[in-house]
């Protein structure tokens, strides 16, 4: 049993999640059955550009000796 996306203790599950979910939108496609809405939620680019996002504000933070700073976008 893996915890759900979002619960704070499942950073360990994360990448279980992520191929289950995957696995289950790959399988459905490839059987021409389509899910119904939000039953999986793959990430994308923007996913990505956010975490970038957040990823450069922590360093621009650190930089700045620790000071609370905007995330540009």
């Amino acid at each position: 049993m893996h915890l759900p996306r979002g619960h704070g203790e499942a950073a360990v599950d994360a990448w279980a999640n992520l191929y289950a979910e995957a696995g289950v939108a790959i399988a459905a496609r490839r059987a021409g059955y389509a899910l119904p809405e939000g039953s999986v939620e793959l990430s994308g680019a923007e996913d990505g550009l956010k975490g970038m996002l957040f990823i450069d504000a922590c360093a621009d933070s650190h930089e700045s000796g620790g000071s609370w700073v905007s995330i540009k976008h």
